[in-house]
């Protein structure tokens, strides 16, 4: 069963390469439901939650990721 977020991760990969740099430059923090002027976040808040975004096989990814840009 598709979550919203895979849904949303569809959607931003069929945006075109430009947007996708626009959304990929946008800073972390702006996700957060942290209201804004809050103390700030930290790195380590962040562990956890991009589990399963680069597949099963983070390594795999990553490497065929590397392959596209040679």
């Amino acid at each position: 069963m598709a979550t919203k977020v895979d849904h949303v991760l569809e959607e931003a990969l069929a945006l075109s390469a430009d947007d996708r740099a626009k959304v990929a430059a946008k800073p972390l923090a702006s996700l957060s439901s942290k209201p804004a002027g809050g103390p700030p976040l930290r790195l380590l808040d962040l562990a956890g939650r991009g589990a399963g975004v680069w597949g099963d096989d983070s390594t795999a990814t990553l490497e065929r990721q590397r392959d596209e840009w040679r």
